[in-house]
């Protein structure tokens, strides 16, 4: 084992070897080697350079150099054996990541990341382009969480609050919710989640999607489809705990979702003045809108917009230039600004020669 790791410092070791000596690793004590695991995990989700990264781990090796002299000579052996594995752990971080790209990592080195989307405000709502080119937007306090299999292998994501969805079609991979016990699953179609301690609501808009129970010793019904302009509700407190005399029973009620709502359709009027609300409005009416909402002039082709449809909220408080960046960025579109007081938009990879134009 010495050889191995003398061959890894001088960085001779082959992939296989690299690999050995992290199995190695793991199956060496316990408690000492589940220290170095998280510097392991630690390093290997950080962003530093790595001689940033060699130059920490130097330090951290001295430190332990330098511990109380009494202790030196029980120590001395431990530490060597901490820098050596240290040393090999910054190289793995580093040098693993050529190997996973060509084979099949094990268990233990296939590392999910998780991905977390939140939204602070307590007022806006805020909206997100997914990788698979689906659409959310997260009214406040909502947040969805996907791992690095999102829009590959998958389409889940976990949603605590409330969120409306856009879906991108894809028959393939279907897109599912799961928001506390319940699962709702769509192929392509527009629908809206949100749930709390109390109840859980399911508006659908358009296309179809079916939703189940993830935990059926709760709520156990049969999986329900949704049409456009139907809503799911039910109350959450179906399953009530009762205290016998000897032991804890679980009584549970039938649970009977209703499908019975008819969804009210999103209005353009908003009771906050400045905030403009769209649903699947017409990308020219919305330029005009802004320009009338704002000193800046917002030039474009009607033919590089004609099929082109908004769906979300604008606010009028927010730079004109950061609300057209968004807009551009989830319809394939490009913006320039000859100057200060306007705005070009037009298709990726064209050229336009704009004339003042009466929007």
């Amino acid at each position: 084992m010495e050889e191995l790791i003398e061959k890894f410092r001088k960085g001779k070791a082959s992939i296989q070897e690299k690999k050995k000596l992290y199995q190695w690793l793991k199956t060496s004590d316990e408690v000492f080697i589940s220290k170095l695991k998280e510097e392991f995990d630690r390093l290997s989700h950080e962003t530093e350079e790595p001689e940033e990264k060699f130059d920490r781990i130097l330090r951290i090796i001295h430190r332990k150099i330098n511990q109380k002299q009494e202790r030196r000579r029980r120590v001395i052996h431990r530490i060597s054996k901490i820098a050596a594995c240290l040393l090999l752990l910054f190289g793995l971080v580093i040098g693993t990541k050529e190997w996973m790209k060509t084979e099949s990592p094990s268990s233990e080195l296939a590392i999910q990341k998780e991905t977390e989307i939140a939204n602070p405000y307590s007022e806006k709502i805020m909206e997100f382009l997914l990788s698979d080119r689906s659409v959310v937007q997260l009214h406040p306090g909502a947040k969805i969480k996907m791992d690095s299999s999102y829009g590959k292998s998958d389409r889940k994501i976990q949603l605590e609050g409330k969120a409306y969805f856009t879906v991108a079609k894809n028959a393939s991979i279907p897109f599912v919710v799961q928001s506390g016990d319940f699962i709702t699953t769509a192929l392509g179609t527009e629908f809206s989640v949100e749930s709390d301690l109390n109840q859980i609501k399911i508006k659908l808009f358009q296309g179809k999607i079916s939703i189940e129970s993830a935990d059926t010793d709760k709520y156990d019904f049969e999986k329900l489809i949704l049409s456009p302009n139907q809503e799911f509700e039910m109350k959450l407190n179906t399953a009530i705990a009762k205290k016998p005399k000897n032991e804890i029973k679980v009584q549970k009620e039938e649970a009977k979702p209703e499908v019975v709502k008819k969804v009210q359709k999103e209005t353009k009027e908003d009771p906050n003045t400045h905030i403009l609300t769209y649903h699947k409005e017409t990308l020219k009416n919305v330029i005009e809108d802004l320009n009338k909402n704002y000193s800046e002039k917002i030039l474009f082709d009607e033919s590089d917009i004609q099929d082109i449809s908004f769906t979300g909220q604008i606010y009028l408080d927010e730079p004109l230039i950061q609300t057209i960046h968004m807009i551009c960025h989830l319809n394939q579109l490009s913006v320039r600004t000859p100057d200060e007081n306007t705005l070009e938009i037009y298709k990726y990879n064209t050229v336009k020669n704009f004339e003042a134009q009466d929007n």
